[in-house]
């Protein structure tokens, strides 16, 4: 009898061991299995998002190029001409928010842009500088030239910076000249939205517009201005 409730016991011993050991490869599999999953998942947003920046780098090129194009052989651009012609270019560029145009005007020709931006665009005011950390508004200081953002589209994402002096923003300042100067294009840091400390974060992209020189292709000929493609950051990443 005795030896009897040994072999019971042992046998009972055997199958609560076999059954953790059992559970215990069980869990191991199912862990292996959920974790090759989310890496698999991983990768495959990795790759997705890494060929979504690609694509947008290689298109941004082209797009800001043909932007460029309707400037320099246009003897005036509209508001409604900018506004059709980016319907076409960034409608289903999802990573774009924006982009914008910001004419070289010299000191001479501020009332007559000023005048554009109240009386064509409805705004209330001209050249305005942004003043930090409280992002206060006031009325643009007389400078020798301005960068002030005369189109935005979509218009939505951006109405707010119609008017915005960028010449009088001290951040990517010497990038700007430089840029203005050579004629490359240059794609900034992470930046805090302009006008709201709650904002999203952006990148920009820099586009310098230059007529071309008649004698010359080394040397830019005439500068008009900036083409500025704004995107959150999450392209990059």
């Amino acid at each position: 009898m005795a030896q009897r409730r040994i072999f019971q016991w042992f046998f009972t011993v055997i199958i609560f061991t076999s059954g953790i050991a059992l559970s215990i490869y069980t869990y191991q599999g199912v862990r292996k299995s959920d974790e090759a999953k989310m890496l698999a998942e991983l990768q495959q947003e990795t790759y997705e998002q890494s060929v979504r920046a690609s694509l947008l780098f290689t298109r941004a090129p082209q797009i800001l190029n043909s932007f460029a194009a309707l400037f320099i052989v246009s003897d005036f651009v509209s508001q409604q001409e900018f506004k059709k012609f980016s319907s076409y270019l960034i409608k289903n560029e999802h990573e774009i928010s924006a982009i914008m145009w910001t004419p070289y005007v010299v000191a001479g020709e501020r009332k007559k842009y000023e005048a554009t931006l109240m009386n064509e665009m409805g705004y209330d005011h001209g050249f305005i500088d942004i003043q930090y950390p409280d992002r206060h508004q006031i009325e643009s200081p007389l400078r020798s030239f301005y960068f002030p953002i005369m189109y935005v589209e979509p218009r939505e994402q951006g109405a707010n910076l119609l008017g915005i002096d960028l010449n009088g923003r001290p951040l990517n300042h010497s990038l700007r000249m430089a840029a203005m100067n050579s004629g490359l294009v240059f794609t900034t840091p992470v930046f805090s939205e302009l006008t709201d400390p709650h904002g999203s974060s952006m990148i920009a992209i820099y586009h310098p517009v230059h007529i071309p020189h008649p004698k010359s292709s080394k040397n830019s000929g005439k500068f008009l201005g900036f083409l500025v493609m704004l995107m959150t950051p999450e392209v990059l990443m």
